[in-house]
Protein backbone atom coordinates (compact mmCIF):
# COMPACT_ATOMS: atom_id res chain seq x y z
CA UNK A 1 0.00 0.00 0.00
CA UNK A 2 1.12 3.44 -0.53
CA UNK A 3 0.18 7.09 -0.09
CA UNK A 4 -1.46 7.04 -2.93
CA UNK A 5 -3.29 4.85 -5.47
CA UNK A 6 -3.01 3.73 -9.23
CA UNK A 7 -5.49 6.40 -10.11
CA UNK A 8 -4.47 9.44 -8.75
CA UNK A 9 -0.95 8.60 -10.84
CA UNK A 10 -2.90 7.94 -14.05
CA UNK A 11 -5.64 10.64 -13.37
CA UNK A 12 -2.31 13.35 -13.01
CA UNK A 13 -0.47 12.18 -15.94
CA UNK A 14 -3.11 11.81 -17.83
CA UNK A 15 -1.37 8.40 -19.65
CA UNK A 16 -2.97 4.86 -19.86
CA UNK A 17 -0.61 3.11 -20.85
CA UNK A 18 0.89 1.51 -17.43
CA UNK A 19 -0.52 -1.00 -15.46
CA UNK A 20 -2.19 -1.07 -11.48
CA UNK A 21 0.52 -3.26 -10.40
CA UNK A 22 3.45 -1.64 -12.53
CA UNK A 23 2.54 2.27 -10.95
CA UNK A 24 1.62 0.33 -7.60
CA UNK A 25 5.42 -1.13 -7.42
CA UNK A 26 6.74 2.49 -7.87
CA UNK A 27 4.26 3.91 -5.81
CA UNK A 28 4.69 0.98 -2.60
CA UNK A 29 9.30 1.65 -3.49
CA UNK A 30 8.85 5.67 -2.64
CA UNK A 31 5.97 5.47 0.14
CA UNK A 32 8.51 3.22 1.90
CA UNK A 33 11.66 6.17 1.47
CA UNK A 34 9.04 8.27 3.27
CA UNK A 35 8.39 6.02 5.82
CA UNK A 36 12.06 5.76 6.21
CA UNK A 37 12.84 9.61 6.23
CA UNK A 38 9.48 10.11 9.11
CA UNK A 39 10.86 7.24 10.91
CA UNK A 40 7.05 6.03 10.27
CA UNK A 41 4.48 5.16 8.34
CA UNK A 42 2.13 8.83 7.80
CA UNK A 43 -1.53 8.06 9.02
CA UNK A 44 0.03 5.55 12.05
CA UNK A 45 1.57 6.95 14.99
CA UNK A 46 4.09 5.02 16.47
CA UNK A 47 5.09 4.75 20.23
CA UNK A 48 8.99 4.74 21.11
CA UNK A 49 11.03 5.12 23.69
CA UNK A 50 14.62 6.99 23.15
CA UNK A 51 17.26 8.80 25.07
CA UNK A 52 18.37 12.50 24.50
CA UNK A 53 21.07 14.43 26.33
CA UNK A 54 20.25 16.65 28.73
CA UNK A 55 21.34 20.61 28.09
CA UNK A 56 20.85 22.43 31.74
CA UNK A 57 17.60 23.70 30.35
CA UNK A 58 13.96 23.77 30.69
CA UNK A 59 13.58 23.10 26.73
CA UNK A 60 14.62 20.24 25.25
CA UNK A 61 14.12 19.02 21.16
CA UNK A 62 12.79 15.40 20.55
CA UNK A 63 14.00 13.91 17.72
CA UNK A 64 11.59 12.36 15.64
CA UNK A 65 8.34 14.16 15.92
CA UNK A 66 6.04 15.11 15.75
CA UNK A 67 4.93 14.63 18.87
CA UNK A 68 1.27 13.24 19.60
CA UNK A 69 1.55 12.65 23.37
CA UNK A 70 3.82 11.80 25.86
CA UNK A 71 4.25 8.46 28.12
CA UNK A 72 6.88 9.33 30.18
CA UNK A 73 10.04 11.75 30.65
CA UNK A 74 12.38 10.63 32.97
CA UNK A 75 15.95 11.87 34.27
CA UNK A 76 18.91 10.17 35.39
CA UNK A 77 20.28 10.76 38.59
CA UNK A 78 23.64 8.54 39.72
CA UNK A 79 21.85 5.45 40.13
CA UNK A 80 18.29 5.22 38.93
CA UNK A 81 15.98 6.90 36.87
CA UNK A 82 13.32 9.69 38.28
CA UNK A 83 10.27 10.40 36.39
CA UNK A 84 9.24 13.70 35.88
CA UNK A 85 5.46 14.62 35.86
CA UNK A 86 4.34 14.19 32.60
CA UNK A 87 1.52 16.52 33.37
CA UNK A 88 4.13 19.68 34.10
CA UNK A 89 5.31 18.95 30.43
CA UNK A 90 3.99 20.98 27.69
CA UNK A 91 4.48 20.06 24.30
CA UNK A 92 5.95 23.03 21.64
CA UNK A 93 6.16 23.70 18.17
CA UNK A 94 5.30 19.88 17.77
CA UNK A 95 9.12 18.79 18.61
CA UNK A 96 9.85 20.47 21.55
CA UNK A 97 8.91 20.03 25.34
CA UNK A 98 9.42 22.26 28.07
CA UNK A 99 8.82 22.33 31.69
CA UNK A 100 6.51 23.97 33.48
CA UNK A 101 8.00 24.16 37.10
CA UNK A 102 9.17 27.13 38.38
CA UNK A 103 12.61 27.67 38.26
CA UNK A 104 13.29 27.03 42.14
CA UNK A 105 11.70 23.71 41.72
CA UNK A 106 14.32 20.67 41.87
CA UNK A 107 12.82 19.39 38.28
CA UNK A 108 13.03 23.07 36.78
CA UNK A 109 15.16 22.20 34.22
CA UNK A 110 17.08 18.71 32.28
CA UNK A 111 20.60 18.18 33.77
CA UNK A 112 23.31 18.53 31.71
CA UNK A 113 24.71 14.92 30.62
CA UNK A 114 24.88 12.50 27.94
CA UNK A 115 21.93 10.01 27.11
CA UNK A 116 20.49 11.23 31.08
CA UNK A 117 16.98 11.90 30.03
CA UNK A 118 14.44 8.97 29.11
CA UNK A 119 11.18 10.00 26.72
CA UNK A 120 8.53 7.12 25.85
CA UNK A 121 6.11 9.41 23.21
CA UNK A 122 4.37 8.84 20.55
CA UNK A 123 5.28 10.81 17.62
CA UNK A 124 4.25 10.86 13.73
CA UNK A 125 1.13 12.49 11.68
CA UNK A 126 -2.40 10.89 12.47
CA UNK A 127 -3.26 12.26 9.12
CA UNK A 128 -1.26 11.95 5.93
CA UNK A 129 -0.19 15.76 5.06
CA UNK A 130 -0.60 16.79 1.71
CA UNK A 131 2.78 17.35 1.38
CA UNK A 132 3.61 13.55 1.07
CA UNK A 133 0.64 13.09 -1.21
CA UNK A 134 1.79 15.58 -3.26
CA UNK A 135 5.76 14.13 -3.41
CA UNK A 136 4.62 10.75 -3.49
CA UNK A 137 2.75 11.69 -7.09
CA UNK A 138 5.51 13.66 -8.46
CA UNK A 139 8.04 11.27 -7.93
CA UNK A 140 6.17 8.22 -9.06
CA UNK A 141 5.06 10.85 -12.01
CA UNK A 142 8.68 11.20 -12.81
CA UNK A 143 9.65 7.67 -12.91
CA UNK A 144 6.82 6.91 -15.32
CA UNK A 145 7.47 10.16 -17.52
CA UNK A 146 10.83 11.34 -16.96
CA UNK A 147 11.77 15.24 -17.54
CA UNK A 148 7.81 15.78 -17.52
CA UNK A 149 7.73 16.72 -13.76
CA UNK A 150 11.25 17.83 -13.11
CA UNK A 151 10.65 21.23 -11.99
CA UNK A 152 7.69 20.80 -9.63
CA UNK A 153 9.66 17.49 -8.53
CA UNK A 154 12.16 19.81 -6.80
CA UNK A 155 10.34 21.51 -5.22
CA UNK A 156 8.25 19.23 -4.18
CA UNK A 157 11.37 17.46 -2.55
CA UNK A 158 12.54 20.99 -1.46
CA UNK A 159 9.10 20.72 0.46
CA UNK A 160 9.97 17.53 1.75
CA UNK A 161 13.44 18.06 3.15
CA UNK A 162 12.83 20.74 4.61
CA UNK A 163 9.30 20.10 6.14
CA UNK A 164 8.27 18.82 9.55
CA UNK A 165 10.33 15.84 9.40
CA UNK A 166 11.65 16.39 12.86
Amino acid sequence: MGYITPNDVRNFIRNDEYTDDQIQAIIDRVSGVVDEKIEHTAGSPKTITRYFDGNGTKELVVVPGPIVSLSSVEKYNEYSWEAYDVSAIDIVDGNKIVLRYSSTHPDSIFPEGINNIKITYTFGYTAVPAWIKDYVLLRVADELMPGDYTEALKRAEEAFNSARII
